[in-house]
């Protein structure tokens, strides 16, 4: 084993200073040192060379390799440095460079100056009304980027008549939106945020299968074919002062326009929904559908942002994109079903169980004086009963972990005054330190599976995250998809199939 880099920097465990359970004088293989030399390019910097031989030499072979994390940069270029270079006595302008309401903007140029004030570029359109704001500058030798009334300055002088590259950057300075959307639905809402003012919804959804665009008032665009086809579809919009745009799978549909700039007064405001808010007032008296489209969003970014996790989550499950079996999946909701169980002489609670996550709340029911517990803690499963006059707890431990993408058989009985539990063919169990002589049920009411809402009176204080399947109590199996309420995200009668 050899170490070759920690953050960038070489280093050769071959130079270690103490040797721990190793044997010190063992002989270790030789590797040849790479004769090829390298350079380090932190994305700021370059190298020149200049192409020797003919002319008019038309064919000329560059070979060289690579080892980078970026995904967008520039790796090589050539060209005729007589041309690239160019002696200035006014800003360069740039308009012509860039299509229209293309974002973001992107400058990168090399220059030398040993004046210290002065502009080195700037967008004629500047103090109009089109989206291209922007000049680079020099200021007491500094470089400063003026986008939209925002500056930034370099922290260091580049005015001694030396070679300097910089790329500057101008971002979107209305929204930008960005998804994927896989659904087989005609009809359905996929995003909407409410706003002030001249724009009071922003809605994207689906209908007749075709992808739309409002902000209201009739202002609709939408892409020409249909896109609930089941399969995966990029969709991007935007709104700028004057327009408002919509892409699908790169395609860009005809813009829609926005009267007297009233893009640059857009006053949307938080939060942002993917999918319906039926509680929301914001959809009402507008020409969009009030359900959520049926079917899976990922990749949601916000100005190029990846958002992390919602902020809440009402009736959503996960996305199963690829095969599937039979069970419930357990996304970090649960469901609840009512008079379900009692806690008497005797009762068997039967599943099987396929985890994400070691620790969970499997099943969870409590009366005033009774309870049941069923939990995983760090690979251990877990039983705690109350029947009212006494309590037991009792658990397995696995030979192998319960996380081996497989499905493990568990069984929790109650035989008068012994709880047994066996999973797989791991069994233990104990009797109730006192022998109770009521043969009477204690009703539990409700019974909770893989979660619950108040974790202040069970052993675990997080939900089951995995598959379920085949649960039963003492012989019956469980109807959760006719007889309980889900608290999402829950997923019944569909598992993602471990491969």
């Amino acid at each position: 084993m050899k170490l070759s880099y920690i953050n960038d920097r070489p280093v050769c465990l071959f130079n270690y200073k103490h040797a721990v359970n190793m044997d010190a004088k063992q002989p270790h293989l030789t590797i040849p040192e790479v004769s090829e030399v390298s350079d380090y390019y932190d994305g700021t910097g370059y190298r020149m060379a200049f192409v020797k031989g003919p002319a008019k030499k038309k064919k000329r072979f560059f070979k060289f390799h690579t080892n980078s994390r970026e995904t967008d940069a520039l790796l090589f270029y050539i060209g005729n440095e007589g041309v690239r270079a160019a002696t200035l006595f006014s800003a360069l302008s740039i308009d012509s460079l860039f299509v229209r309401d293309e974002q973001p903007v992107r400058v990168s140029l090399g220059f030398r100056t040993t004046d210290t004030h002065g502009a080195l570029l700037r967008s004629s359109s500047q103090r109009s009304s089109s989206a291209l704001d922007l000049q680079l500058s020099l200021d007491d030798g500094y470089v400063v980027f003026d986008s939209n009334n925002h500056k930034l300055k370099s922290q260091e002088g580049y005015s001694d008549g030396k070679w300097h590259y910089l790329t500057a950057v101008q971002r979107p300075t209305g929204p930008h939106f960005s998804l994927d959307v896989k659904t087989k639905s005609s009809r359905g809402l996929i995003l909407h945020v409410a706003g002030r003012g001249v724009v009071p919804l922003l809605a994207l959804y689906m209908a007749n299968g075709k992808v739309k665009m409002s902000l209201g008032q009739n202002r609709i665009i939408q892409h020409k074919r249909k896109s609930n086809d089941g399969n995966w579809h990029r969709v991007k919009l935007s709104v700028e002062r004057s327009t408002f745009h919509l892409l699908v799978d790169g395609v860009r549909v005809t813009d829609g326009h926005l009267p007297n700039n009233e893009g640059s007064s857009l006053e949307l405001h938080n939060p942002v929904y993917l999918g319906s808010d039926l509680k929301s007032t914001a959809m009402k008296g507008h020409n969009i559908p009030m359900n959520s489209v049926i079917g899976c969003i990922r990749d949601f970014k916000i100005n190029e942002e990846a958002v992390g996790e919602p902020g809440a989550n009402h009736k959503t499950s996960p996305c199963l994109d690829g095969a599937a079996e039979m069970g419930t999946y357990f996304g970090g909701g649960h469901l609840i079903l009512d008079n379900h169980f009692t806690v008497g002489p005797h009762f068997v609670l039967s599943f099987e169980l396929r985890p994400q996550y070691l620790t969970g709340l499997l099943f969870h029911a409590q009366s005033e004086k009774a309870s049941l517990n069923v939990f995983l803690m760090e690979n251990e499963v877990g039983v705690k009963v109350h029947d009212g006059t006494g309590a037991v707890s009792v658990s397995v431990t696995p030979r192998e972990s319960l996380c081996d993408g497989k499905f493990h058989v568990v069984t929790v009985s109650k035989q008068h005054d012994v709880v047994r539990l066996v999973v797989d063919s791991v069994s233990e169990e104990k009797a109730f330190p006192i022998t109770s002589t009521s043969h009477s049920k204690t009703l539990l009411g409700s019974l909770s599976v893989g979660g619950t809402t108040k974790y202040s009176r069970v052993p675990v204080s997080s939900p089951f995250v995995g598959c379920l399947r085949n649960v039963k109590i003492d012989g019956k199996p469980l109807a959760f998809l006719t007889e309980s309420r889900v608290v999402d995200p829950v997923r019944i009668n569909r598992c993602p199939k471990d491969e």
